[in-house]
């Protein structure tokens, strides 16, 4: 069951208030989705399917190593000499019938099916093949291999798009590596078929047709294979896709079965929920727009480019013409040792990449080929060619030549155990909604950069001399092994629902390797984990996920975390808990460990900060829902007419006291101080019982937020917070222990908000809103959760926006708020403005330009509180607000901001003053270098900001705005007052 479940609204009604523009599952799912199924083991039908489909591999191997032999043994059956330009025509006219049928595989897949494109795959290679092998002219040998190459390029495509879909996260990357074995294995055979056959007259002939074979077996076999979960899914078919996971999961339950599928479907929901079509427009759109997406393609395709750049596929194509040019009789045999490296060297590929990951096998591999390579241009320099590559006549083989030999055997070793397989796994960096799209643009990179080399090795190798030509491909795998160290992320063992995780905001970037283990002087931890640096190399701030975690002992806090259910009572080990990164973590069960997918973690320099505020604003939101419930609040006046109640008391001191537990160091600003309660001890009694009394359920949690020891301790404590000043450096704790006391009093929305700022920029936001329902779509001051503790809101900043129910135990898992842009229709956008229309400080006059000029037709979001209209416009389906201030010598107080600012700006929106400027938080206890404020998704945030600035120049010169209590909700001057100061500016 959902932990969301408890919290679904009751009454009143919010179907009639849903933004047209909303969709409930605009929340991705990183937590709180069962993908336990991983952890059981596959069953035999995997490796079947595995076997079968990769018939396709073999198919795609055996074409592109049989034209080796034919150049050599081709003569004239064609009715002419062939010269370098006829072989290299020849040679890439595949790669560039590969490109096509990629492209138009890429663009049905995902309408027809991965079955349907592989069925018109075998199909295309036996006419190809056919066409080929009854050749007796240059132009009909040229077309069927351009035939051949269309059902090549669908092939290298489709393929690996099935089996990674297909297999279980663990195995995922050894299926793909098993298909590259299948493709290196029908190379090997089309070698040695070229051997055998090389004497018999017009024996090529015979090497081409037996391609027809495979292909007829994998059409016949196909119907034994079923389509995919994923794609089942997204047509609705769950009962079909259901019967695909059981033979996938044999051990799983039924319940583990329709979590996966609920899994599957979230992924899918997740995206194709706020899509306005499903057009390829769109999809590309999402592909070249999207950041995360673009930058895992960018990395799919540079390790693709690598590959063929690199010159391996020279090797394919040429092997028997280039070893006949530097003294081999035998050329075409010794071309199997081509074949046989490949084949063999694919092997510990299949075996390792699971275990050591993608990342530690490319940094090893494609260095080596790039030094295998540059002993390779060396080399040549002792064996002579004729500058016309002309064939002169049998040579005597010399020490270069078996050098030559050894150094391309060890390049092909580390190319078939490395970057070969791997390039064709970039596919999992994608998300299911552009992952085909995706997939042939990488393909295309492949079948782009093979016609490259194909057609142009011969003439390099005249043009640069052989030495040259390796030379060069040895740069480019010099540079493939920069863009690995700086750029690759690992992704091995993670479900595909999450991978897109990784490049949400930079490129992944290992910078070291850590374990945990116990420190016997002091008791506590050491986190070491391997660190991914995700935002630039600039920032001074590191993000940092595992690859690995092996916990004998839950680690410290373990109150962030929770149990997988099905390991309950099974072991010491812990979930690790809430985080942007899914990663893996090993649990120790009866003496053996178990691998444990859809994991999350965070560990950032922010990691603890994070997990005290949230337990924090928890602890304190809890104190203000049991304020709530009284009639007598213990409201009082302070000096601005504004109202305070003892929660506002009780939840600073909680908040101050729970975060100067852990972090002494730090500074504090606060709204409240103490004063009041000092000079009324009845009032101060009160409060003090309230933090005294009010206690997480669960021990490690309340251990963590520790509350003030007395009376005493607590005013000093509220203090803090009201006699703060900030600082423009070091590290400063923004708080408002309630965001809306006027709205509170009245039992509608409010915030309980807490933000860390370092050097006047926010680094963490918390805020709470008790009375927010967790699946409510919009966010109103009379839809109110009655049974429950409503939800929080947390971010650090270039990790995104998370979500989550409150409660008094331990906090529960959090969802990733989705991208403002993912449920926004960019180019025809629905604005909904959230709004304070009781606020004495904004211009109302002039906010009824901005909308009218802007066409605004849906009505406004009127909300008191100024956190509560950040935490629209984050999941309540508003998308704009502005802040035009009466007076322009208006400074907003910074505590009315923080949080709730960055909260939105993680979830995709953007947010300036009117001079377009971000916000300093580090001039004290106001924003004083910003005047008003823009906030709206990026796309919109110019025009918006534009408009409003040219409107405000307009009535520069009034300070008025319309009548003061006209809209006033109670009336009287002193209330609006009372509004205004909550509402933030």
């Amino acid at each position: 069951m959902d932990p969301a479940d408890d919290y679904l609204p009751k009454t009143p009604s919010v179907d009639d208030l849903k933004p047209n523009s909303f969709h409930d599952e605009n929340f991705v799912a990183v937590e709180g989705l069962d993908d336990s199924i991983e952890t059981t083991n596959p069953g035999k039908a995997v490796w079947l399917i595995a076997c079968t489909v990769s018939m396709g591999g073999f198919l795609f191997g055996y074409d592109t190593g049989v034209i080796s032999a034919v150049l050599v043994s081709l003569g004239t059956d064609l009715g002419q000499a062939l010269s370098s330009n006829n072989q290299e025509l020849i040679t890439s006219i595949t790669s560039g019938g590969a490109l096509i049928g990629a492209v138009l595989a890429g663009m049905t897949s995902d309408k027809y099916g991965r079955k349907l494109a592989i069925y018109i795959g075998c199909a295309v290679f036996f006419v190809g093949t056919a066409l080929q092998a009854t050749a007796f002219s240059l132009a009909q040998m040229v077309v069927g291999r351009m035939v051949v190459g269309f059902g090549v390029g669908e092939a290298s495509m489709i393929v690996p798009l099935y089996i990674g879909e297909m297999a279980p996260a663990r195995f995922r990357g050894r299926l793909i590596v098993f298909d590259n074995i299948c493709v290196t294995f029908g190379q090997l055979i089309a070698y040695a078929l070229g051997a055998a056959f090389t004497d018999v007259h017009q024996g090529w002939r015979y090497t081409i047709a037996i391609g027809a074979i495979p292909a007829i077996a994998l059409a016949a076999t196909m119907p034994l294979c079923p389509e995919t979960p994923r794609q089942l899914i997204a047509r609705s078919h769950d009962d079909e896709a259901k019967k695909v996971l059981r033979k996938i999961f044999p051990q799983a339950t039924d319940q583990q079965v329709i979590a996966k599928v609920r899994v599957i479907r979230h992924s899918i929901e997740e995206t194709t929920a706020s899509m306005s079509d499903n057009s390829l427009w769109w999809q590309a759109k999402q592909l070249f727009t999207v950041g995360a997406n673009l930058r895992a393609l960018v990395t799919a395709c540079s390790i693709m480019a690598v590959s063929q750049l690199g010159g391996f596929n020279t090797l394919m194509y040429y092997s028997a013409t280039l070893f006949s040019l530097v003294g081999f009789n035998q050329a075409t045999a010794v071309s199997i040792v081509v074949g046989a490296t490949n084949f063999v060297f694919g092997f510990p590929n299949f075996a390792f990449i699971d275990r050591f990951g993608r990342r530690s096998m490319l940094l090893v591999t494609v260095l080596g080929m790039s030094l295998s390579l540059v002993v390779v241009a060396i080399t040549f320099h002792w064996i002579p060619v004729e500058s016309d590559l002309s064939d002169t006549g049998p040579r005597e083989m010399t020490w270069a030549s078996i050098l030559l030999l050894i150094a391309l055997i060890v390049y092909i070793a580390f190319y078939s155990a490395g970057v070969a397989p791997i390039s064709w796994v970039g596919t999992e960096f994608l998300p299911l909604e552009v992952r085909a799209l995706g997939t042939m643009v990488n393909t295309v990179t492949c079948w782009g950069c093979n016609i490259i080399i194909s057609s142009t090795f011969l003439s390099m190798m005249k043009a640069m001399t052989p030495s040259g030509a390796f030379g060069f491909y040895a740069g480019i795998c010099f540079l493939g092994w920069i863009f690995v160290i700086f750029c690759y992320a690992e992704v091995h063992n993670m479900p595909l629902e999450s991978v897109r995780e990784i490049y949400t905001h930079g490129f992944g970037h290992i910078l070291g390797t850590r374990k945990m283990v116990p420190s016997e002087r002091t008791g506590e931890w050491i986190v070491r984990v391997n660190r991914f640096l995700s935002q630039s190399l600039a920032q001074s701030r590191y993000q940092y996920t595992t690859t690995q975690l092996h916990f004998l002992t839950p680690p410290p806090y373990s109150n962030f975390y929770s149990p997988p259910q099905h390991l309950t009572g099974a072991g010491s080990g812990v979930q690790i808990g809430s985080g942007p990164n899914l990663s893996r973590g090993n649990w120790e069960l009866g003496g053996k460990k178990k691998t444990i997918h859809a994991i999350t973690m965070i560990l950032s320099t922010f990691d603890k900060e994070l997990q005290v505020a949230c337990l924090a604003v928890q602890r304190a939101s809890i104190v203000t829902k049991t304020v709530l419930t009284e009639v007598d609040k213990g409201s009082t006046e302070k000096a601005d007419a504004s109202p305070v109640t003892i929660a506002d008391f009780a939840s600073q001191a909680i908040l101050i006291s729970a975060i100067r537990h852990n972090f002494p160091a730090d500074k504090f600003v606060g709204e409240e101080s103490a004063s009041a309660l000092r000079s009324d001890p009845v009032l101060a009694d009160r409060v003090w019982q309230l933090v005294a009394t009010t206690k997480l359920h669960d021990t490690e949690s309340e251990e963590l937020v520790a509350a003030p020891s007395s009376l005493e301790e607590m005013l000093s404590i509220i203090d803090i917070g009201g006699d703060g000043k900030g600082a423009s450096h070091g590290r400063t704790w923004f708080l408002d222990p309630i965001d809306g006391t006027a709205s509170f009093i009245r039992g509608r929305q409010y915030g309980v908000s807490v933000a860390l700022v370092e050097g006047g920029e926010q680094k963490v936001g918390v805020v709470g809103y008790p009375n927010f329902h967790f699946q409510s779509p919009v966010v109103h001051e009379d839809i109110v959760d009655q049974d429950g503790y409503g939800i929080m809101l947390s971010a650090v900043r270039g990790l995104g926006a998370y979500k989550r129910p409150m409660s008094k135990e331990r906090l529960q898992p959090a969802v990733r708020v989705c991208n403002v842009l993912a449920r926004t229709n960019v180019g025809q956008p629905d604005l909904v403005f959230a709004e304070s229309m009781e606020s004495p400080y904004i211009n109302q006059r002039l906010h009824d330009i901005v909308r009218k000029r802007l066409d605004v037709t849906k009505p406004i979001t009127d909300l008191w509180s100024m956190q509560a209209k950040y935490a629209a416009l984050v999941v309540g389906g508003c998308n704009v607000m502005v802040r035009i201030p009466r007076n322009p010598e208006y400074r907003a107080y910074a505590w009315d901001h923080a949080g709730g600012m960055l909260i939105y700006e993680e979830s995709g929106g953007m947010v300036t003053d009117l001079n377009g400027l971000p916000f300093n938080y580090g001039r004290g206890r106001q924003l004083a270098d910003n005047m008003g404020l823009v906030a709206t998704f990026p796309e919109m945030h110019s025009r918006v900001l534009e408009l409003v600035r040219g409107v405000s120049v307009e009535g520069g010169g009034r300070r008025g705005g319309g009548k003061r209590g006209k809209r006033s909700r109670g009336g009287g001057k002193k209330e609006s007052r009372q509004a205004g100061r909550q509402a933030g500016t």
